[in-house]
């Protein structure tokens, strides 16, 4: 028995190859399936559509995940692209929803089929998007994307507003913290309801958790001892185990769930008392569920987290501590943060020290002795940046005026320049006259006109360019810098004696950049102008060949600009 070939005459347009490879994509929002089309029916859709319209499928992939947010999209990315890397061109969905409810995704998808790499199809309506598609198609697909925008809007106002109406009845609407768990109604049937129910607990092993770690904390425990002690009592629940942190013992000490209120009636249900608190969507608001803690107790924790620290606060966290000037180790195998270290004696005072934080732990496996560096000794060795700079006034009046004339000596360069290139645009804006008149003569045709016409407008061009960069008004502000730079150098060292620490500080970050500490000595280098200051103070005859070759002395002048 042979199986008969399929009917080509009717074969549609987008089938325009021998490429019949489709893949099935079926995706559902949630594990819960919500939305009421299950897996096994999109899949059983899709292949009989593909049957239909002689598509072969070769892979069918789905999955769970929302279509609302394309940044979240992982599993439907992936699959798209493993269509294209492996050439599957055909695409089949069961409906329009299930590809996208994102113009992100929307967008992309189109170009793909713009560009003929993939087509789209839906099972349900037969619908197919193709590289041949008229504007039209891809318009309706916008608008069903649109729809199903706001059929996601809907449906998160429809449920937020039935959310808020249960913790209005005093019952955590959500997912409810460790110890308790969604309570559902029961009809008289005893079978679940969809909808109703209360928050059932706490477990016992909840309870002696939470109680437990209150106990603790109210004793002056620490969260790492709180945790230590609770783990090796085996008060944790293995399921918790793993991920049982301070932060999850802080979470459960200050989560306002746990504390009870006093009790008043629910004036709606005159059976059932509040008797606790929970927080929704930012808001404090009375409950129904059990306490783990009395009035008393959470009063009492409360307090406690609003007690002043038994360690002693610190009057400042070091001149070095963090900003421009936080110093690093200047071991190139460490590199780490030098931390502030102070040290408290019991006459009340505070020596300031810093020390390399070794988070490599580079010093202490090669043996090395933990070094600290006095906060005075790191000021006193950045001063000498200071001592660098120390200009005498009959230096900074030198540097001055050859600043100001090579400053001059630039602006009459610039604007001899500038004359050359007006010349060179009053000889171009002849010539074009004078090829105008012999193309009006009909000494020249249209194409050569036009040709000659656009290479004069190029030249034009490039010449009005190079006009506009040289009639640019002279900067003077590098020159009012460089002389607040030189009058800063000039009287660095009495402002320097003169300071404060904090004030030296901020004279330091002035002129000092990449402080590391190699030991017990700070190495830094000078910021720019600084360092250019520097090195004409260093060098005794950066003013000998000024006559004779002055590029050297421009050079340092945009230097001092830069």
């Amino acid at each position: 028995m042979t199986t008969p070939r399929r009917d080509t005459s009717d074969t549609p347009a987008w089938m325009n190859g021998n490429n019949t490879r489709a893949m099935a994509i079926c995706r559902v929002s949630s594990k819960r399936q919500k939305d009421g089309v299950s897996l096994p029916m999109q899949e059983s859709h899709v292949k009989e559509y593909a049957a239909s319209v002689g598509l072969n499928i070769v892979e069918v992939r789905s999955f769970h995940e929302s279509a609302k947010d394309a940044s979240k999209r992982v599993e439907f990315d992936k699959t798209i692209e493993d269509a294209l890397k492996r050439k599957i061109k055909h695409l089949v969905f069961y409906v329009n929803d299930r590809i996208a409810r994102n113009f992100t995704d929307t967008e992309w998808l189109e170009e793909l089929i713009r560009e003929d790499r993939i087509t789209l199809h839906i099972s349900t309506s037969r619908a197919v998007l193709w590289e041949g598609s008229p504007d039209a198609d891809f318009f309706l697909f916008d608008v069903l994307t649109a729809q199903a925008k706001q059929d996601n809007r809907k449906r998160r106002m429809v449920t937020l507003d039935g959310m808020g109406q249960r913790a209005l009845m005093g019952w955590y609407p959500a997912r409810v913290p460790f110890g308790y768990w969604q309570q559902p109604a029961l009809d008289e049937h005893g079978r679940p309801k969809k909808r109703g129910g209360t928050v059932g607990g706490p477990t016992e092993a909840g309870r002696r958790l939470l109680r437990r770690e209150m106990e603790l904390h109210l004793e002056g425990c620490s969260l790492d001892t709180i945790r230590t002690k609770c783990l090796a009592e085996g008060l944790v629940p293995a399921e918790l185990v793993r991920n049982y942190h301070r932060s999850t013992i802080e979470k459960h000490l200050k989560n306002p769930f746990y504390g009870g209120v006093e009790p008043r009636p629910d004036p709606a249900n005159p059976h059932e008392t509040f008797k606790s608190q929970m927080v929704w969507r930012g808001k404090l608001m009375p409950a129904k569920h059990e306490p783990v803690f009395t009035v008393e107790e959470w009063e009492r924790l409360k307090g406690s987290f609003g007690l002043k620290s038994k360690y002693r606060k610190r009057k400042h966290g070091g001149l070095f501590a963090d900003g421009p000037l936080s110093l690093t180790c200047g071991d190139e195998a460490c590199g780490c943060k030098i931390t502030f270290a102070p040290k408290f004696k019991k006459s009340g005072l505070t020596f300031a020290y810093y020390r390399c934080s070794d988070g490599k732990r580079v010093h202490r496996d090669n043996g090395e002795p933990q070094v600290n560096v006095n906060e005075e000794d790191i000021l006193s060795q950045l001063g000498g940046a200071v001592d660098e700079l120390d200009l005498s006034e009959k230096l900074a009046a030198a540097i001055a005026h050859e600043l100001s004339a090579t400053h001059l000596k630039a602006n009459r360069e610039k604007a001899r320049l500038a004359e050359g290139y007006r010349a060179e645009l009053r000889e171009l804006e002849g010539k074009e006259n004078r090829l105008y008149d012999r193309y009006d003569r009909g000494e020249l045709d249209k194409a050569t006109y036009e040709r000659q016409t656009a290479r004069l407008g190029d030249d034009r061009s490039a010449c009005l360019e190079r006009l506009r960069a040289s009639d640019q008004a002279q900067d003077d502000t590098y020159l009012v810098t460089a002389q607040r730079v030189l009058e800063l150098a000039k009287t660095a060292k009495n402002l320097w004696e003169e300071a404060t620490p904090q004030e030296k500080r901020s004279i330091a970050e002035k002129m000092v950049c990449n402080p590391r500490l190699h030991g017990r000595t700070v190495r830094f280098s000078l910021r720019k102008p600084f360092d250019t200051v520097a090195r004409m103070r260093g060098d005794g005859e950066w003013r000998a060949w000024r006559d004779s070759n002055p590029r050297p002395l421009a050079s340092e002048a945009n230097a001092l600009s830069s």
